[in-house]
């Protein structure tokens, strides 16, 4: 595995379905797509759930709140690529990058 783009969420339900599309939708097959959800207490949970059913290869980790540094680090320890790509759950990846 070459990359690993990892998504930290706090109740980013509203918004995290357009990051891990943006994500998952990049070309090639030398990349896997953590999100790493830290306790958040709005819809986040139901939006992955709702992705891990078309997305099969999206990867949820789900721990207790620990903050932005603890969730980051966490998605180090899980990653499996080479090369880490951190994006955050507002935001998107262009096609190709």
């Amino acid at each position: 595995m070459r990359f690993s783009i990892v998504i930290p969420a706090y109740n980013y339900g509203h918004v995290l379905a357009r990051a891990v599309e943006s994500a998952c939708s990049q070309s090639g097959d030398d990349y896997e797509v953590l999100v790493i959800d830290d306790g958040s207490t709005d819809n986040t949970s139901e939006v992955l759930a709702s992705l891990q059913a078309s997305l099969p290869g999206l990867r949820v980790i789900r721990q207790r709140n620990s903050g932005l540094a603890a969730v980051r680090n966490r998605g180090i320890d899980e990653s499996c690529g080479e090369y880490l790509l951190f994006l955050d759950a507002d935001d998107e990846l262009e096609p190709g990058a």
